[in-house]
């Protein structure tokens, strides 16, 4: 086998044309609250004898509570913010308080006029809005 100099090695890659390649994997593990972990990325690089780089791009990615994919546009938020519950919450099913800024899940939230609510500021909240509908009622009939 004959030895190629550093200068055939060169003028080898000068006259090649680039190849590359490229493949991403992708599965979805179960759900984030069984051990806290929202998604593990494996990126290899190689080159193959034929001067081909390849990337392998292992991708497993976690369901949030609410059953949505997290990732990296669906990101892991943290847990609901209401005593006693557990669930995960990512940026779908995310809901903040507009009172006290606690960040809940969608079964703690409730909405008055497209602002969520705790179930705690929930009632204020809406004994408010009663009360504004029922005076911007009587003002319209005088």
């Amino acid at each position: 086998m004959n030895e190629k100099s550093r200068q055939d090695f060169i003028d080898l890659l000068n006259r090649s044309n680039p190849k590359q390649r490229k493949t991403s994997m992708q599965s979805v593990e179960g759900k984030v609250s069984a051990d806290g972990v929202t998604y593990i990325r494996e990126e290899i690089n190689t080159v193959t004898p034929d001067m081909t780089a390849r990337q392998v791009v292992f991708l497993s990615s976690r369901e949030c509570d609410c059953g949505q994919v997290l990732g990296q546009d669906n990101p892991l938020k943290g847990k609901c913010q209401h005593p006693g519950c557990k669930h995960f919450v990512c940026r779908a099913c995310c809901r903040t308080c507009g009172r006290c800024g606690r960040t809940v899940c969608c079964r703690h939230s409730r909405q008055v006029s497209g602002v969520y609510y705790c179930k705690r500021c929930y009632p204020l909240r809406l004994l408010i809005q009663i009360f504004k509908w029922f005076f911007d009622i009587e003002k319209e009939k005088k």
